[in-house]
């Protein structure tokens, strides 16, 4: 698919304000026009255009037509169709300051280009068939990545990660839908049909478990992406706020013997295993009379129920008292791993207390004060959110969009498999399988319609 747009757009590519460098990225058919309006080269020759070359830099000054020079500039110059938006794009490349950037743009402006929307760019890619609809989704992870594990994610996908699996998933339904074709035409002469049960065992044993494989990445790449809430709970004076500094590995929590030190919630963001986390310390659980105590207690609770992961944090060194037991019960429901903290204060190997419903390995015991078990509890809190065994990021993940459609591919799979099993008409479990292979076009993008396109491409900056 071949795209050119009408008209020529304009955006500042790099953040506003104070910096080294400001770059001004210009993309359309009169990209290299308003270039020769503008910049002058220190040599120019007389009354002769400027033969801007193919991924060149030119160096020179931007000229005002009434103020004169604006800035000392390098100009990077990609003829389309060989160009990120496969249009003539221009870059250029100013001081960094919000003033001189600015001022260039808005000259640029006044030679006929208009702002580009927020992510027009990479849209304009996709229209010219340079990226489908999955990669442009990776750029959007790749620029908005909080961790290295999660820009490792977006890189990969953005260099065809699920690109090569969708189309893997096209090629054996559409082979199933030629076996389909040459049963609906059987020819009477021949003694039998082709069996179909080379095709019953091509979708239920290859084709659908690869799609809920890669359903179920979203939930990874989910937490890759956006990140995990953990909240930390305990009646008071276990140690929660000690742990939550040893996490952060900085004194960002003010510890004290006192019980109820902590009387509201603190939210702390960290990275656990290549996965940002948001990591709160809670007020402890107790009965209380204080109201202000009273309202950090009612935080807590509703923030144990917006979690991800609750770390339920015990004192090791003395028994489990009603307290505990009362605060157990209230997450043993909901994904948690049982701290047993303070094990440098027990003159023998802390045993593991018995609680209803926990397993052994749903427990770590560790000091908070020294760091002891740390790691362990980082390799809890890893495995218990599904982040264990991929440290390099090659797993593919998919996104929400993503998911559904896979899902929805899955459902009209499992229904034309299912019609198979009791020989119904060839024609509708063709169907089926061709509404699958649907829904594996859209995830790519292919004839995306106009709504969709706007939804993803609203996520983006203006200038990507």
């Amino acid at each position: 698919m071949n795209f050119l747009s009408s008209d020529t757009i304009a955006a500042l590519a790099t953040p506003r304000g104070a910096g080294g460098i400001g770059i001004v990225k210009i993309s359309g058919p009169e990209a290299l026009a308003i270039l020769r309006g503008i910049f002058k080269p220190p040599r120019p020759e007389p009354d002769q255009p400027i033969d801007f070359g193919h991924r060149r830099l030119w160096y020179g000054h931007i000229i005002h037509p009434v103020e004169g020079p604006l800035d000392e500039v390098m100009v990077s110059v990609m003829r389309g169709p060989h160009s990120y938006t496969t249009e003539d794009v221009v870059e250029i490349n100013c001081h960094g300051g919000l003033v001189v950037t600015q001022a260039v743009l808005d000259l640029v402006f006044a030679q006929g280009a208009r702002e580009a929307l927020p992510g027009e760019f990479t849209r304009r890619a996709y229209m010219g068939g340079r990226i489908n609809l999955t990669q442009a989704e990776a750029v959007i992870d790749l620029v908005n990545a909080k961790t290295r594990r999660a820009a490792r994610a977006g890189l990969r996908q953005l260099e065809n990660g699920i690109d090569a699996e969708i189309m893997a998933l096209q090629e054996d339904l559409v082979h199933a839908m030629a076996t389909l074709e040459a049963c609906i035409d059987f020819d009477d002469d021949l003694d039998e049909p082709p069996s179909l049960e080379p095709l019953t065992a091509l979708l239920t044993s290859r084709v659908m478990p690869r799609l809920k494989a890669l359903i179920g990445s979203y939930r990874q790449g989910r937490i890759v992406r956006d990140g995990i809430r953990i909240v930390v709970a305990g009646r008071p004076n276990v140690g929660k706020s000690s742990l939550v500094n040893q996490l952060l590995n900085q004194e960002r929590v003010i510890v004290n013997a006192a019980p109820g030190t902590t009387r509201d919630i603190i939210e702390e963001h960290i990275a656990i295993d290549g996965a940002p986390v948001v990591l709160t310390d809670t007020a402890g659980i107790h009965r209380s009379s204080d109201p202000v105590e009273t309202q950090g207690i009612e935080k807590t609770q509703a923030a144990i129920e917006s979690a991800d992961l609750v770390l339920f944090v015990i004192d090791g060194s003395a028994p489990l008292g009603a307290a505990d037991r009362q605060i157990h019960a209230t997450i043993r429901d909901r994904p948690h791993v049982v701290v047993q903290n303070k094990v440098d204060l027990c003159a023998h190997p802390p045993q593991i207390p018995e609680l209803e419903g926990d397993a052994p390995d749903a427990w770590v015991a560790l000091s908070a004060l020294n760091g002891i078990g740390l790691e362990r509890l980082k390799n809890k809190i890893s495995k218990a959110v599904g982040l264990e065994g991929d440290p390099g990021g090659s797993t593919v993940m998919v996104t929400l969009r993503q998911a559904r459609l896979l899902e929805a591919a899955h459902d009209h799979l499992q229904r034309a498999a299912r019609l198979l099993e009791r020989n119904a008409d060839h024609e509708i479990v063709s169907i089926e399988i061709q509404d699958g292979l649907e829904q594996l076009r859209q995830l790519l993008g292919i004839d995306a319609p106009p709504d969709v396109l706007n939804q993803i491409f609203s996520h983006f900056c203006i200038g990507k």
